[in-house]
């Protein structure tokens, strides 16, 4: 950069009086704010009107409008079907495991249509669900502690997934004196 007439911000490029691209990198030079103004991208404030363009509004702006690209979305689409189908063959093999058990424990030939063998996936669940709650049963106190933990554990996940998504704040944020738009 010799420092003589404007730059691009972002490769130093010279760029000639009122030219709008880098004609290096492209990229453009100025914005339009919300009162209608150009202003430089490296600006913090509009001189107009005083709207904040900090880097860390610009960011929660960009995020919030980040327009659809058909490429990226295609390639998602593909991701999630082939992640689809892994999960839904991983799926069927544990159907199978858990029908082949249950049909050892009964006795029984493991039955070859699908809905034949959820049904005994079914009921060797229901056993398994009644076999766990005579167990606890007899533990007496134990069960209750455990299930208190399980409880305290359950609230911690969901504050900290409403944290998360903005539904709670957790932290207090410092406001500050400048008017926001």
């Amino acid at each position: 950069m010799t420092g003589e007439g404007p730059a691009c911000y972002h490769c130093g490029a010279p760029l000639r009086e009122g030219e709008r691209r880098c004609p290096d990198c492209g990229r453009r030079q100025y914005r339009t704010c919300y009162c209608g103004a150009m202003l430089p991208k490296t600006a913090a404030v509009c001189e107009t009107c005083g709207a904040d363009w900090s880097p860390a509004r610009r960011r929660r702006t960009l995020r919030k409008k980040r327009p659809l690209r058909g490429r990226e979305v295609a390639l998602y689409a593909v991701g999630g079907a082939f992640l689809a189908a892994i999960l839904a063959a991983g799926a069927r093999r544990l159907l199978q495991t858990l029908a082949a058990v249950a049909a050892g424990s009964q006795g029984l030939p493991l039955p070859s249509g699908l809905g034949r063998q959820l049904w005994l996936v079914v009921v060797g669940g229901g056993r398994a669900i009644g076999h766990a709650a005579v167990e606890l049963a007899s533990r007496g106190w134990q069960a209750v502690g455990l299930l208190a933990v399980m409880l305290l554990g359950a609230a911690a996940g969901t504050i900290w997934y409403l944290s998360r998504t903005g539904a709670i704040r957790l932290k207090r944020r410092r406001h500050s004196r400048r008017r926001r738009r």
